[in-house]
């Protein structure tokens, strides 16, 4: 494959596109916030293959497992494993298992505005003359 690259464009965008049409570059993943028990954060970058998991200052790289159709995704060597299922993550660390939802949902629906203190409510009673 040849391609034609104007004079002046720059380089940085040209190795970009390199690795683009080379298939090198990373999946693009967002990551995800849970809250975990005694509201504990925790976050995660979850493909297919493999996830990235943040936890109170530590940082691990996971490995998918296949187990019974779950999303088990395991670190044998730092004892680490997370499984998801649904909006729900249940992170495991040695002897520790806390189970985790999905920071939106940990947080309940949304609550409706209040009126402004000092607005003048409509349920008031209105004085007889």
């Amino acid at each position: 494959m040849t391609a034609c690259i104007a004079p002046g464009f720059p380089l940085s965008q040209i190795a970009l596109l390199l690795a683009a049409l080379s298939g090198a570059g990373a999946h693009a993943t967002a990551s995800t916030e849970y809250v975990c028990k005694d509201y504990r954060r925790l976050s995660a970058e979850i493909t297919p293959q493999e996830a990235q998991v943040h936890f109170e200052g530590s940082d691990w790289t996971l490995k998918r497992v296949h187990d019974n159709g779950e999303a088990r995704y395991v670190n044998s060597r730092e004892g680490v494993t997370i499984i998801t299922k649904g909006r729900a993550l249940t992170f495991m660390h040695h002897s520790e298992r806390l189970p985790c939802k999905l920071l939106s949902d940990a947080l309940g629906p949304p609550k409706a505005p209040s009126a402004p203190s000092g607005a003048l409510s409509t349920s008031a009673p209105v004085a007889a003359k």
